[in-house]
């Protein structure tokens, strides 16, 4: 067996062990993607993109220098007006790539909405949903409830106050974040290639076999977002100017809020601090620009966090008045979550560290390969920033699960590894005249196959079993709001139904996850018939586990409406009896 494929039957076995998390669907197009960026990284050894790529982008230097000198002759009108002048003066320089790209935006932006129209509910986005909810209510992350994502959280909540509860308006945010990704990572493929390869990254992006997940109300989108500028930022600083401590800062700026988004983000700490070590001259002054670099970093966490966590104390009412709940998360699971999430940081560090000294030994200074790690940061930033990512699911998938939706996080790098591979393919195989029949066939397969995993996009938005189709939404969020009134709180496994219908789950609970206090507050409120309905959604098993809960509902609530959902498992409302 060929080296280059052990990489994907290592990947295709561990999709496989976790098959009750991934459909069919996202198996085949996860694996045929990751086993065409192998394909073409590895295609040819005596491959040197730094070198063929270097020519092609110094002439694209020459002629964006020239157009933008040429630029306030030709337009002097627009070069006074400051917005104006900025985007239109980069996209005249750039060329017809920006139109180029403009269009993919545009298209890409349509598909995306169309698919947010009619793509089913689920979980997550409804938990989401309505901590955004909550916090137009007046309460506070950590403190009322635990929030896995503040900073995108506040986000949604901002457009509580301009929108009434919208499913769509919620995943708008997310084609947004989608957009403006596919932005950053064609100019992070030009920073390290050409227009050709940043654009051809850009397409793998946006059109990617996973555009179905990220319509969604999800965390990725906008933690890669983040991610991607996070990117950008390290990469300029080290491929153009070494002594530019903002760009410094506004990495580690950038970093910081996509851990307060998603804790994978956390993996780029350690591996931007081994870069340090390869690219900057002397222990000493690395150590002093990664610390700029963390304490950037640190700053912008501090803020997401350190005053829920003070809010989340027992004085948090004498130094604010904000969180109106009376029955909060207890502080003993929010440390007790804490300690498990240190626990796995700390076991994961010398994973970590011995995992990239074989690294550094594969592709080390006197590395025949494509990849030097010494002299070519340009390629090893990307690869890293794939790596990282397979790192941390790796161990993730051994200590936890995995989903398919975080797939989602691989797609930026892999778009621009495999873009840069791909346009050098093509251009060598296009050298070899004699085996003209037979390129022309590579370019036809190698065409197909790729049409084909855009294709799995739009069968996963169909096929995929719902978990809650919008029209079932409608349905039995309009019975929630008809019949339930201010002072009465709804039972349910995801809070959708409470986020669509304005009313409030009991203690404000959106995820079925708690400890025995919570339980006792749960049955009082049972017994003081303050909860009007009872939703069996297929998230109430958490709920059924205590015993004493499941007797209760049965002997005092009865069947009053059963909603069909699409070909997944009806709805029923439970409500209490008189």
């Amino acid at each position: 067996m060929k080296r280059r494929m052990l990489i994907p039957l290592i990947l295709l076995v561990t999709i496989f062990l976790t098959l009750e998390f991934i459909n069919i669907f996202g198996v085949v197009a996860s694996v045929l993607t990751l086993a065409f960026v192998d394909l073409f990284l590895y295609h040819r050894k005596e491959i040197n993109l730094e070198k063929d790529f270097e020519v092609e982008s110094e002439k694209e230097r020459f002629e964006e220098e020239k157009r933008k000198k040429e630029f306030p002759k030709k337009f002097p009108k627009i070069s006074k007006i400051p917005i104006l002048n900025r985007i239109t003066k980069w996209m005249y320089k750039e060329g017809w790539y920006s139109v180029a790209l403009v269009l993919l935006l545009v298209i890409g932006f349509m598909i995306q909405l169309y698919i947010a129209k009619i793509r089913w509910v689920g979980t997550d986005e409804g938990r989401l949903l309505y901590d955004s909810q909550l916090i137009d209510l007046g309460k506070v992350p950590f403190r009322d409830f635990f929030a896995r994502a503040p900073l995108l959280i506040y986000i949604l909540a901002i457009l509580q106050k301009i929108s009434p509860p919208s499913i769509l308006l919620g995943r708008l945010v997310s084609i947004l974040f989608n957009c403006g990704t596919t932005i950053i990572i064609f100019l992070i493929g030009k920073e390290f290639s050409n227009n050709k390869v940043a654009l051809v990254s850009s397409f793998i992006y946006l059109f990617s076999p996973f555009i179905y997940l990220s319509t969604q109300v999800r965390t990725q989108p906008s933690q890669i977002f983040f991610v991607s500028l996070f990117i950008y930022s390290i990469s300029t600083y080290f491929i153009k100017n070494k002594k530019n401590n903002h760009k410094l800062i506004l990495s580690g700026i950038f970093l910081g809020l996509a851990i307060t988004i998603r804790k994978s983000a956390l993996i780029f700490l350690f591996t931007t601090f081994i870069l340090f070590f390869l690219y900057l001259k002397g222990k000493k002054n690395a150590i002093k620009k990664y610390s700029l670099f963390f304490l950037s970093c640190f700053c912008i966490i501090s803020i997401c966090f350190i005053p829920f966590i003070i809010l989340s104390r027992s004085i948090g009412p004498l130094l604010s008045g904000a969180g109106i709940s009376n029955e909060p998360i207890s502080l003993e699971m929010t440390f007790y979550r804490f300690l498990i999430g240190l626990n796995d940081i700390l076991f994961f560090i010398p994973f970590l560290i011995i995992f990239f000294i074989i690294l550094y030994k594969k592709f080390g200074a006197s590395s025949p390969r494509i990849y030097n790690l010494k002299n070519s940061p340009i390629h090893i930033i990307p690869l890293s920033w794939f790596l990282s990512i397979f790192l941390f699911y790796f161990y993730y998938v051994i200590a936890k699960s995995f989903w398919a939706s975080y797939f989602i996080e691989f797609i930026p790098p892999i778009a621009i590894i495999s873009a840069g591979s791909v346009i050098k393919l093509f251009n060598s195989l296009s050298l070899n005249k004699k085996s003209y029949l037979i390129c022309t066939l590579k370019r036809f397969t190698f065409t197909f196959l790729i049409v084909g995993l855009f294709i799995f996009s739009h069968l996963c938005a169909y096929s995929d079993p719902p978990r809650y189709t919008q029209e079932t939404i409608s349905e039995v969020s309009g019975y929630v709001k008809d019949n339930v009134s201010e002072d009465e709180y709804i039972l349910c496994g995801s809070p959708i139904w409470a986020y669509m219908s304005q009313q409030r789950t009991v203690l404000d609970i959106s995820h079925p996850r708690f400890d025995n206090n919570e339980i006792e507050a749960i049955k009082k409120c049972l017994e003081e018939g303050k909860i009007k309905l009872i939703i069996l959604d297929g998230k109430m098993d958490k709920y059924f586990e205590n015993l004493e809960i499941k007797e209760y509902i049965h002997l005092n609530y009865y069947t009053v409406k059963t909603v069909q959902n699409g070909d997944f498992r009806e709805i029923i409302i439970l409500k209490r009896k008189n």
